[in-house]
């Protein structure tokens, strides 16, 4: 080992040993914060900003348990079905990893990943909801906006689209990763728009989300483009601006209209543009629409790969299917039903239906809505009845877009709902913790005893 590299390692582990200690309240705000960061770091292995930000904060989080135990006072118990369905993967995984070493095979740690990129966020979940607060919520914001921007400007400014550039041991994210990067930028900037106090910074906030659809536009996705345009819908459809949801219906008819009447409007958009807008061309056939054909066939094969897998027989239909590990002979595949083979071994299955049935079965699936009914149940009818008046009502509509998103799309992108259940904890803690410290309120067992009854009041904090 080098010096250099001896002292980087020493450098890294006092920084880490410092944020175990000082981080205290602010334990949560790595692993929600790195998880905007585009890219990986390559040490002979992939590292995603998110397990590092995870493991910060599972740190800094142990370190504040010893030094204050207690649970926070307001909050109704956490719904079971947590401890349950984290036990059930842990279960799972261990049960996938003991059938891989029986045959031999050396790919553990893929086996690992797989389920941990399924676990990480309800274990956050769960520390949050008994240790953590939104004292720091802005702090986090910030943080992610800044490696959201920073991963928008690598991915925009990328010279090869599907090829992420190396510095050093981190590889920055490719042209194509704005259509992930520019799509969590529009989520951060509404947060952001009902933050702020001022007219013209609120002007700033707009113009920046239409430039920030317009980039997810570039990175030429279809369902990230189609993703984009559903939030400023739910948003009118929420806040009952009926003149708004108008504009948006004659907007999106319009440019219906000019990319399949107007050849020369749809040849003059630049080519990320024309890819996401392709699958809205119906009167010609378009170049796109070859380019684009194999990823239809790719993503049609995955479903119905996952969906043979899942329904093979009872065993399978009720608690998924094993997952295998990365073997050297995976990196011969060559025809698309070979490479189709693989993903759907590992659980890469590019769409969230079949990661969660062909991989946890049906009990796995329920597992999952049992916890996102819990932790949205309380906060979406009072957004519903009400429409955003607050931050708090901003960041309950942020966690309920992503929701109906990832549901209504589940059969063609997507995996587990990491996302949904981070943002659905956030919103759901800051729900009954304001609406405890302005009321006392009783919480009642529900007509379906699922969780908590909700507040009937909810206001929002003042700066």
């Amino acid at each position: 080992m080098s010096p250099v590299t001896l002292l980087g390692l020493i450098a890294v582990l006092a920084c880490v040993v410092a944020w175990s200690c000082l981080g205290r309240t602010a334990w949560w705000v790595p692993a929600f914060a790195f998880s905007f960061i585009g890219g990986h770091i390559d040490v002979g292995f992939k590292v995603f900003p998110h397990e590092i930000g995870m493991a910060l904060s599972v740190l800094a989080c142990a370190a504040l348990v010893v030094t204050r135990p207690q649970r926070l006072a307001g909050r109704p118990r956490l719904d079971w079905s947590f401890y349950v369905l984290v036990a059930y993967m842990l279960g799972h995984m261990a049960v996938s990893c003991d059938l891989a070493m029986a045959a031999g095979s050396s790919g553990t740690g893929t086996i690992v990943r797989a389920y941990a990129n399924g676990i990480w966020a309800l274990v956050f979940a769960m520390l949050f909801w008994r240790y953590g607060d939104l004292r720091h919520f802005r702090i986090a914001l910030g943080l992610a906006t800044v490696f959201c921007v920073v991963a928008v400007a690598q991915g925009f400014f990328s010279p090869d689209p599907n090829k992420g550039t190396a510095i050093g041991i981190f590889v920055a994210p490719a042209g194509v990763d704005l259509r992930t990067s520019a799509l969590a930028l529009t989520t951060l900037l509404v947060l952001w728009f009902y933050r702020c106090r001022r007219d013209l910074t609120k002007v700033a906030i707009v113009v920046a989300y239409v430039a920030a659809i317009y980039l997810v536009f570039l990175g030429g996705s279809r369902v990230a483009a189609l993703s984009a345009l559903i939030t400023p819908v739910l948003w009118a459809m929420v806040q009952r601006k009926s003149a708004g949801l108008l504009v948006a219906i004659v907007a999106a008819a319009g440019l219906f209209l000019g990319i399949n009447y107007s050849a020369d409007l749809y040849n003059q958009l630049p080519d990320g543009v024309r890819r996401a807008l392709s699958k809205f061309v119906v009167t010609r056939v378009v170049r796109e629409h070859n380019d684009t054909a194999d990823s239809d066939r790719w993503h049609s094969m995955l479903l119905g790969i996952g969906f043979t897998r899942w329904t093979t027989d009872a065993g399978t239909f009720t608690f998924g299917n094993k997952v295998d590990g990365w073997e050297e002979a995976d990196a011969h595949a060559r025809s698309l039903d070979q490479l189709a083979d693989v993903s759907a071994r590992l659980t890469y299955y590019e769409n969230a239906f079949s990661t969660l049935t062909a991989t946890l079965g049906i009990v796995g699936l329920l597992l999952f809505i049992r916890v996102g009914y819990w932790l949205y149940r309380p906060f979406t009818g009072h957004l519903l009845r009400h429409g955003i008046r607050s931050e708090d009502d901003a960041l309950a509509f942020v966690a309920l877009q992503g929701l109906v998103v990832y549901v209504a799309l589940c059969w063609i992108v997507g995996s587990y709902p990491n996302t949904q259940v981070i943002f659905g904890s956030l919103a759901a803690v800051s729900f009954y913790d304001h609406a405890n410290e302005f009321e006392e309120t009783r919480f009642r067992p529900s007509v379906l005893g699922i969780g908590p009854s909700a507040p009937r009041v909810w206001p929002g904090i003042s700066e």
